[in-house]
């Protein structure tokens, strides 16, 4: 899969992998065969070796805290429980940016009653990985949740659990920064969700960044450009389908089922922490807050 950037062939970005590499040899409790294709999204997405080892030793480190999320069957777009829970909705990256260079990632609820809470954050963490890969550079990303037909079961169906899950990946283990979140479409019963699950967990950077409305389709004028949406979606949209680009999208994500299917190899050892290591994330899985921006 090309990267669609030329960072790859940066001299910098190299030499950066390579100081990488060489912090990642010191770490006994780090894994240690790391592709420079994920390295390169935590060099270009942080601009910071610093912040790149932190975002690194996070990532890693949930993956050894969430060990369900990150391994068969879960990955395994073969699976049919995976495929299942992806027929339930769409879940993909639209093809254009904004104006800004931001990635817009959708995902839409079809069928609520085969809502599968974690199954679907997994796939989503899949999603974006393999999007942090294609397009280390960019400059940040968007997310955008259709809420339509979701209902009250939403506190039984996410659960804490997944909720924390998405939290943590998102604010603390990729180097994706989140420009804004889009949750339209909402229920009467969202509020309730939101000051349960959400807001005792998001820092207040990133909850400030969450725009929650009962508006539907209409709402996405107020915040993209209409040219770079779906033309199901909206009658002006340039894009492909939203049904296309899952497509596109689901093909991606099979042609990287070896990838997935090596997720678990990517977890730190606990055992082999060292005592003055554990700055991003204590054995017993407790963490500290690190940079949104």
């Amino acid at each position: 899969m090309e990267n669609g950037t030329k960072t790859n062939q940066d001299p910098k970005i190299k030499e950066d992998i390579e100081i990488l590499r060489t912090w990642l040899r010191k770490q006994p409790h780090m894994p240690q065969d790391i592709d420079d294709e994920l390295l390169m999204p935590f060099i270009c997405g942080t601009k910071s070796i610093e912040k790149a080892k932190r975002k690194l030793e996070s990532f890693c480190t949930l993956h050894s805290k969430y060990t369900d999320n990150f391994s068969f069957p879960f990955r395994d777009p073969l699976d049919p429980v995976f495929q299942a829970s992806y027929e339930m909705g769409k879940m993909f990256m639209l093809p254009k940016t904004t104006p800004e260079g931001y990635r817009v990632f959708f995902a839409i609820c079809d069928d609520f009653d085969k809502y599968d809470g974690f199954q679907s954050n997994v796939i989503m963490s899949m999603v974006l990985e393999v999007e942090m890969m294609m397009h280390p550079d960019s400059p940040g990303i968007i997310l955008a949740f259709d809420c339509r037909g979701v209902d009250v079961r939403i506190m039984t169906k996410m659960g804490l659990s997944p909720m924390t899950f998405f939290l943590e990946y998102l604010q603390n283990s990729i180097p994706m920064k989140m420009k804004r979140m889009l949750i339209y479409n909402t229920p009467p019963i969202f509020g309730a969700f939101v000051n349960t699950f959400v807001k005792p967990y998001a820092k207040k950077k990133l909850f400030d960044r969450i725009i929650f409305t009962t508006k539907g389709d209409e709402a996405l004028k107020e915040y993209f450009p209409v040219d770079i949406l779906p033309c199901d979606i909206d009658p002006c949209g340039k894009a492909p389908p939203t049904r296309a680009i899952e497509d596109d999208w689901k093909r991606l994500i099979l042609s990287r089922r070896d990838y997935f299917k090596n997720s678990p190899a990517l977890a730190t050892d606990e055992t082999k922490r060292l005592p003055d290591s554990s700055h991003a994330y204590g054995v017993d899985g407790t963490f500290r807050m690190l940079s949104v921006d």
